[in-house]
């Protein structure tokens, strides 16, 4: 792995990844992962709609069976359609031995990312738009601790894993490599913050995806987006729990 001027790591130029950074390719493997993973949880939101008469997705079992189910089909696809095929690997997108190097940087983008959110929640706030990204987790609305954890596992763990995975190891770089880095970052981190469908939040989590896409071009390292996203995360929930609980 070669080295920026500052003497950072610079991810590999990977020739074979730059076909797969075409908008009709990334467009269609993110909607087939949505149509799978949909098709994959049909049967598990029956089986919760029968055995209950609360909203399916309020209960936190489901969600978490939801996202576990969508996270194993966005893996599964970077899988199968990158690293088996050999058009690159899970040491070139930088997931190799995570060390407290990885750790230190990825808190310290973790924390820019919950301060540089916190202040564009602020500012929409004062124009009189109010965020209810939180309020899509159903944290004490059933299942007591038990559905807490399920919530903190899925949001905190496997959600910052597999959308670092898709969208930086994969989006990112792909994008980077046919367009040079900035639009690399640019694009990927819009199309990050309009697949959580959230209008209110677009834009911190645009800017949040862009801080993570940042530290992980000046890094190379993989690990240093998904530990600052799950501390954004962490964070995030923290602050719901006690909303709810205290």
């Amino acid at each position: 792995m070669t080295a920026h001027e500052d003497g950072t790591p610079r991810l590999p130029r990977e020739p074979a990844l730059a076909r797969y950074g075409r908008w009709p390719v990334i467009l269609g493997l993110l909607v087939g992962v949505v149509i799978l993973s949909s098709l994959l949880a049909l049967p598990v939101l029956l089986i919760f709609a029968l055995g209950s008469e609360a909203a399916v997705l309020e209960n936190p079992f489901t969600l978490f069976m939801v996202i576990l189910l969508e996270d194993a089909v966005f893996l599964g696809v970077i899988y199968f359609v990158l690293i088996y095929r050999g058009v690159t690997s899970w040491k070139d997108m930088g997931l190799g031995r995570i060390s407290r190097r990885s750790i230190g940087q990825g808190l310290l983008w973790g924390v820019s990312f919950v301060v540089v959110s916190a202040l564009l929640e602020f500012l929409l706030a004062t124009l009189g738009v109010d965020q209810t990204q939180a309020a899509q987790f159903p944290i004490g609305r059933a299942g007591g601790v038990a559905g807490v954890v399920a919530i903190w596992i899925a949001g905190v763990v496997f959600a910052p894993f597999t959308e670092e995975v898709f969208f930086r190891g994969y989006v990112f770089r792909a994008l980077s490599l046919r367009k040079g880095w900035v639009k690399g970052l640019v694009y990927s981190s819009l199309l990050f913050g309009a697949v959580h469908l959230n209008a209110a939040a677009f834009l911190p989590i645009t800017v949040g995806a862009a801080m993570l896409a940042l530290g992980y071009h000046r890094s190379g390292d993989l690990w240093v987006p998904i530990i600052g996203h799950a501390f954004n995360n962490a964070v995030a929930f923290t602050l719901l729990t006690l909303s709810v609980y205290a």
